[in-house]
């Protein structure tokens, strides 16, 4: 006796729905990816031309970069998927904290720099209500 026919039903449209994840998380990793590149460059551009001002920039670019490196990698893989995603988010999280912990330090070396001694003195004068 011959079995009935059970429907079938597609799985394009789910396969399709998870291809399109993958591949906008590859483009979102490949931007970042070339914005912590261009943090990398511009920190390292800023601590070589200025010798006598120490800049941290461009630790959170190297970080940033390691992480986002690892997440286009982990995209790729099919075994270790899931922890080298993890490892590619604990990364990028503390990329941004290097990022933010980074521009408090280059303000704080910046606000060192500034020359107040014309302020001390008081040989700075505030003209108000002139046209220069």
């Amino acid at each position: 006796m011959p079995q009935p026919e059970t429907p079938q039903t597609p799985q394009a449209p789910q396969q399709n729905g998870y291809f399109r994840r993958g591949k906008t998380a590859l483009w979102v990793t490949s931007a970042l990816l070339l914005l912590s590149l261009m943090v990398l460059t511009v920190g390292f551009l800023s601590a070589t031309r200025t010798d006598n001002v120490s800049v941290a920039g461009f630790y959170s670019g190297i970080t940033l970069s390691f992480g986002a490196f690892l997440g286009i990698l982990a995209l790729h893989l099919v075994e270790n998927r899931r922890p080298m995603l993890i490892a590619s988010i604990i990364f990028i999280s503390m990329g941004i904290i290097t990022a933010f912990l980074c521009a408090i330090v280059d303000g704080i070396i910046a606000s060192q720099l500034i020359v107040r001694l014309p302020f001390v003195t008081g040989s700075v004068h505030y003209l108000y209500g002139q046209n220069f």
